[in-house]
């Protein structure tokens, strides 16, 4: 599996790219953040077999925690919650692209 994590949707096509250039026989799984409300986009990138699954985010996922400790915490029992709904896990992931914020 490989996953594509993107913050908006300016690197979509940067990640749609790399998944069909370098990747396109891998099982891929794009994580979005703040795409929840964007139900009909979502079901079409698996319906097209652009991607296998689709993990979006709210962009607030642990915006209230007052230490990094809570921030890690919570953000790590979401995303093991949620790959393992679609019985997927991070540690199996062959490569993770992801978006680098400076």
């Amino acid at each position: 599996m490989i996953i594509y994590q993107i913050e908006h949707f300016g690197l979509l096509a940067q990640m749609l790219t790399l998944r069909l250039i370098k990747h396109r026989e891998e099982n891929a799984t794009l994580v979005a953040c703040g795409i929840a409300d964007k139900t009909t986009l979502i079901s079409k990138f698996v319906e097209t077999g652009l991607f296998d699954h689709v993990l979006a985010y709210p962009y607030k996922l642990a915006f209230m925690e007052q230490t990094e400790e809570k921030v890690v915490s919570t953000v790590t029992e979401y995303f093991d919650r949620e790959f393992s709904k679609m019985d997927l896990s991070v540690e199996k992931a062959l490569k993770i692209y992801f978006e680098q914020q400076d």
